[in-house]
C-alpha cells in the first residue's frame, strides 16, 4: 500500500519535467520553419486538469492532449474549418475515440469536446500557459464563527469539486445542523449563496469572502427582512484533489490537506484513490465501448463536521460507479500525528452507547418523517461506536447513505455526554 502512494507522489514531482518532454515531442509532428507552438489548458468535466500541447502552421495542426493527474497521452490532428480548430483525438491503434472543437480566435478561448457518436459532450474554457507554468488553483477549507440573529454559528466552508462549493452550518446553541444547498454567484465563488431549508429565521444567506479573514453575510427570512453580520475565520486548510481520466473512466477525489506529521491521511486518501483506479481499470476491459467513453466513472469526497488546528472530523463518502452503492466511513483524526481517535475510549466503560444515541435517532426521525412506515423502517438500532464524528456542539451519528433519504446526522448535545466522557476525554477541550 505504501509502495502505491510513492508513485503518485512521483508523478506530482516529475509533471514539469514531462512539460518539457511533451514539447519536445510536439516539435517533431510538424516539419518547416514557418511552424508555431501553443500550449493551453483548462479542466474537463470542470474536474480533471487538460493540457494541449499544439504545433501548427496555420494550415495543418497536430499535438498531444495530456492529463497531469493520471500522466494520460492522446494524440490530435487537424485544422481550421469556418474559423473553428477541430481537432480528431485517437489512440496508439489510430482509432477515433474523440474530437475536439475550438474558438481558437476569441479573446476567451472555448472548446468543445465531443465523443465519436456526439452523444457525450463537455464545454469548458481554455487558457494559454504562461512561462510554461500553469498556475494552480488553490482551493480550502474555511472554518467561521460569529452571532447571527442572536445565534452562535459555526460555518465551514469547502469544495468537494471544482464547482461546487459545500456549507456545514452549525447552530450551536441549539447543536443543530441547517441543511442548506450553495450557489456561486461569481467565477472563483468568493461570493455564494446559501439557501437554507427548515429554519423560519433564516432563509438566505448571500456570503463575501474578505481578504481580512472575514465572512461578510446578509441575511433574510421568511418575510425578506435583511439582517447582516460579519463571522470570523478561525482556521484554514488546503483542499487537495486527486483525479484519474482515461478514454474510458473518471475518478476524483477531494479532501483536506493535513501538513507537519500527520501524513497517514493523506496517504491513506491517496491508496483510495489508488484502489479505486485498479476496479475501474477491471471494468473497463468488460465494459469499455469507445463510442461511451468515460461512462465510467467514480467519486468520493471528505464530508467536514469540525477541522481545527488539533483535530479533524468527518465521513469519507465514495461511490465506485454510479451502479455502485456509495459507502460512508467516519473518521476523527489528530492532526499532529495522524493518529485515529477511539470514539469508545472517550466514554466511560459503563455508557450504555446503542440505547443512548437511539433514543435522539427515533426522535430525530419522527420528527422528520411522518410517515411511520419510513420511520420504523429507517430506525437502526446503532450498536456499536462506528458512524460517530464530532462538531463544536457536540458529538455527530451519522447513519448510512440510503437512495431514498439520503444520510441523516442526528447531533447529541455536549451537555447531554459530558457525565458520560471520561476525565481525560479530548471531547471535553473540542465541544462546548
Amino acid at each position: 500500500m505504501k509502495f502505491i502512494a510513492y508513485i503518485l507522489m512521483f508523478f506530482s514531482l516529475n509533471l514539469e519535467a514531462q512539460n518539457v518532454l511533451l514539447q519536445k515531442e510536439v516539435t517533431s509532428l510538424l516539419h518547416g520553419t514557418n511552424t508555431q507552438k501553443l500550449i493551453l489548458y483548462g479542466y474537463f468535466d470542470n474536474k480533471f486538469e487538460v493540457q494541449l500541447y499544439l504545433i501548427h502552421d496555420n494550415k495543418d495542426w497536430a499535438g498531444v492532449c495530456y492529463y497531469p493527474s493520471s500522466d494520460t497521452k492522446i494524440n490530435l490532428e487537424g485544422g481550421m474549418i469556418d474559423d473553428k480548430l477541430i481537432l480528431n483525438e485517437s489512440d496508439s491503434l489510430q482509432d477515433n475515440i474523440g474530437m475536439w472543437k475550438i474558438d481558437i480566435n476569441e479573446p476567451e478561448i472555448t472548446a468543445k469536446w465531443m465523443n465519436p457518436s456526439g452523444r457525450l459532450h463537455f464545454d469548458m474554457i481554455l487558457k494559454p500557459i504562461a512561462n510554461k507554468k500553469i498556475a494552480k488553483e488553490l482551493l480550502s477549507v474555511d472554518t467561521y464563527e460569529g452571532e447571527i440573529i442572536n445565534n452562535n454559528y459555526n460555518i465551514i466552508i469547502y469544495n468537494i469539486d471544482r464547482n461546487i462549493k459545500k456549507a456545514v452550518i452549525l447552530n450551536l446553541n441549539k447543536a443543530k445542523y441547517l441543511t442548506n444547498v450553495v450557489k456561486c454567484k461569481n467565477k472563483n465563488c468568493t461570493d455564494f449563496n446559501i439557501i437554507i431549508n427548515g429554519d423560519k429565521k433564516i432563509r438566505r444567506l448571500e456570503c463575501h469572502q474578505e481578504e481580512n479573514n472575514i465572512l461578510k453575510i446578509n441575511i433574510y427570512n421568511q418575510f425578506i427582512t435583511k439582517f447582516t453580520a460579519k463571522l470570523k475565520k478561525i482556521s484554514s486548510f488546503e483542499n487537495r484533489a486527486i483525479s484519474f481520466i482515461n478514454k474510458a473512466y473518471r475518478y476524483y477525489i477531494s479532501f483536506p490537506l493535513l501538513k507537519s506529521k500527520s501524513i497517514h491521511f493523506d496517504k491513506e486518501m491517496r491508496v483510495l484513490a489508488e484502489t479505486y483506479k485498479m476496479e475501474l481499470d477491471k471494468l473497463e476491459k468488460s465494459k469499455l465501448d469507445l463510442e461511451n467513453r468515460l461512462q465510467l466513472s467514480a467519486n468520493a469526497w471528505f464530508d467536514v463536521d469540525f477541522i481545527s488546528n488539533n483535530v479533524i472530523s468527518g465521513t469519507i463518502i465514495s461511490q465506485k460507479s454510479y451502479e455502485d452503492e456509495i459507502k460512508t466511513t467516519s473518521i476523527i483524526i489528530k492532526i499532529k500525528n495522524g493518529k485515529y481517535i477511539d470514539v469508545k475510549k472517550q466514554f466511560k466503560s459503563d455508557f450504555n452507547y446503542g440505547f443512548f444515541i437511539n433514543q435522539f435517532l427515533k426522535n430525530e426521525i419522527n420528527t422528520m418523517y411522518k410517515d411511520k412506515t419510513i420511520s420504523k423502517w429507517y430506525h437502526l438500532k446503532p450498536n456499536d461506536f462506528k458512524n460517530i464524528t464530532i462538531c463544536k456542539a457536540g458529538i455527530v451519528y451519522s447513519t448510512k447513505f440510503n437512495s431514498i433519504i439520503g444520510t441523516i446526522k442526528v447531533i447529541i448535545p455536549y451537555g447531554d455526554i459530558k457525565d458520560k466522557l471520561t476525565r481525560k476525554s479530548i471531547f471535553k477541550k473540542i465541544m462546548l
